[in-house]
């Protein structure tokens, strides 16, 4: 990633659909057939944009997309914005004209190429005016289990790629690990290894391989969205929280004479005032976190800190859960509770969505899978959750994709019903022991 490039890169365009010209480019991807050059200069009058870079209180590297009337399509992905904006710099240019060559429909983002070779170096987004030393001495940092899953599974992909010679179903198993565990992570610290990886499939050999290219960039971009940011804030976060608070980093910290007072003045010091916006708006915290690009040590010290300061409060009993808390222990008592309502392997989709919509875990079901098998019961379990299981669960009942509030009104199954009401009670019951 660090060599030069002599070639005319692909750049791609994001946020079309909620740039200026949306009304003209989303059809574009609703199109059944593939999209040609003559599609995209009917639906803009030619292919010709310019990029610009523009001040940005999310994004200091934005680059905006601008069509020939001035009116702005989207912005240059924020990948490969750092990199557009050193090439304006090298070149002494205010602006560069580029042509759209492409779009792609799943990701929904429009590809173009420019006129010049992108003749410097990647640069890779960074975190500007920040203290490098800021937490460097905490007794205990943590990383979730996602974010070692999403480690060994990209070096895993990698590796896969570089050895196979045509589609198998373990490389397919590679890249669907890959694309549920990526929107875990908001770090930046694996940006270049993305993009190598994604620039592995779109250049592979392999036809299944370049198509899945499409579905990593769509994964890649989506963890920018609005809707994304606002379930990492939403769903994510707290059960990292959760995890936290199940292990001894509490203890740890109040050992190392941690106080809430302590904690809260050193996040008071995090970079980009990231704990100000934390207070104020987690929506809005979770975006600039995203665009801030904190370096990987920094990125864990700021949510363990985080974490242990939710530990504390909750303790102090400032800020009591309106929900019970759903712990391994109870998650798994709760299981064993409920075994004679379970009719079969489907029955795993219940509790999954039980735990999804009222208790917060997050919307991953190959995590769920995974972490329910690892689960330590004290019975044989008849029916234990296998990969694969919810999502053909939620092929056939369409009504698991609503909010388990709404399945009456959906026709769900009599004995959905039931299922999900004695798990409920049994988490309550398990909590209250």
């Amino acid at each position: 990633m660090d060599n030069y490039k002599n070639n005319h890169e692909e750049i791609f365009i994001v946020g079309s659909r909620y740039g200026e010209l949306a009304d003209v480019i989303t059809p574009l991807y609703n199109t059944p057939k593939p999209i040609q050059a003559a599609d995209i200069i009917q639906a803009l009058g030619c292919d010709e944009v310019y990029l610009k870079p523009v001040p940005n209180d999310h994004d200091v590297y934005a680059v905006a997309v601008y069509a020939q009337d001035t009116r702005r399509i989207g912005f240059v992905w924020m990948y490969q914005a750092p990199t557009m904006r050193y090439w304006l710099e090298k070149h002494h240019r205010s602006y560069a004209k580029v042509h759209i060559t492409g779009a792609c429909p799943s990701a929904q983002v429009l590809m173009a190429e420019m006129d010049m070779p992108l003749d410097v170096p990647t640069i890779s987004r960074r975190c500007e005016n920040y203290d490098a030393q800021w937490a460097s001495d905490l007794p205990e940092v943590m990383k979730s289990i996602s974010d070692q899953s999403l480690e060994l599974g990209l070096m895993l992909l990698r590796d896969e790629l570089a050895d196979a010679t045509q589609w198998s179903r373990q490389l397919e198993k590679r890249i669907d690990i890959l694309l549920e565990n990526i929107p875990l992570d908001l770090s930046a610290y694996r940006h270049n290894a993305f993009v190598d990886v994604f620039k592995m499939m779109r250049q592979s050999k392999i036809k299944e391989v370049r198509e899945h290219s499409d579905l990593l960039l769509h994964t890649l971009v989506y963890r920018g969205s609005k809707e994304h940011v606002s379930w990492w804030a939403e769903k994510w976060l707290p059960s990292f929280f959760r995890e936290a608070a199940e292990g001894d980093l509490l203890g740890v910290f109040e050992a190392a004479h941690y106080t809430l007072q302590s904690v809260e003045e050193l996040l008071d010091q995090a970079p980009a005032h990231l704990f100000y916006l934390y207070e104020v708006n987690r929506t809005l915290f979770v975006n600039r976190l995203y665009y801030s690009a904190l370096p990987q040590e920094v990125y864990n010290r700021l949510l363990t800190l985080l974490a242990v300061r939710e530990a504390m409060l909750l303790k102090k009993g400032q800020d009591k859960p309106a929900k019970p808390t759903l712990t391994k222990e109870v998650l798994t008592r709760a299981i064993e509770a409920v075994q004679q309502y379970f009719w079969g392997y489907s029955s795993n989709a219940i509790i999954f969505c039980v735990c999804r919509d009222r208790y917060g875990l997050p919307d991953n079901a190959s995590l769920f899978e995974r972490e329910t098998r690892e689960l330590h019961y004290r019975k044989e379990m008849k029916y234990l959750c296998t990969d694969g299981t919810i999502s053909n669960a939620f092929s056939r009942s369409p009504y698991l994709k609503l909010n388990i509030d709404k399945w009456e009104s959906a026709g769900a199954k009599e004995r959905s019903l039931i299922l999900r009401d004695e798990f409920i009670k049994a988490v309550e019951k398990a909590c209250e022991k």
